[in-house]
């Protein structure tokens, strides 16, 4: 049995956007051979699976980082730099085009703004590409 730690930066709670459906299914599946968890941006509410749930902080990261697998969405790679470090395997999920939405999200920002927001998004695609072991 192996202690997978599920990250996702969204919130998990009555409504959910598509990366945290996508984060509680594997969770669900995952979980009758594995010890699961699901970190989410912030969580609303008891688990809705056969799983742990708790909110992404330094602690819980730092907690998940000494686990076996650590399955990543976004750009928590780079905000929580404990699991770039970790030597737990790393599967980079790469479903959630967000770099690609932040071009309409940006539009309205000046375009010093909306610039720096997009190489950060773009950048944060790279740490999951340069970290990971496995790639969804």
């Amino acid at each position: 049995m192996s202690r997978v730690t599920i990250l996702t930066g969204e919130v998990v709670g009555p409504r959910l956007a598509g990366p945290a459906v996508r984060a509680l299914a594997m969770a669900a599946a995952l979980a009758p051979e594995h010890e699961v968890t699901v970190l989410a941006a912030s969580v609303g509410g008891a688990s809705p699976g056969p799983f742990a749930i708790d909110v992404l902080s330094d602690t819980t990261c730092t907690r998940a980082a000494s686990g076996d697998v650590l399955i990543v969405q976004g750009d928590l790679l780079d905000r929580y730099p404990v699991l770039v470090d970790s030597s737990a395997c790393v599967v980079a999920d790469l479903y959630d085009p967000y770099h690609l939405e932040a071009l309409e999200q940006t539009a309205h920002l000046a375009a010093d703004r909306r610039r720096a927001t997009i190489a950060a998004s773009v950048g944060a695609i790279g740490t999951l590409l340069d970290r990971g072991d496995v790639f969804l």
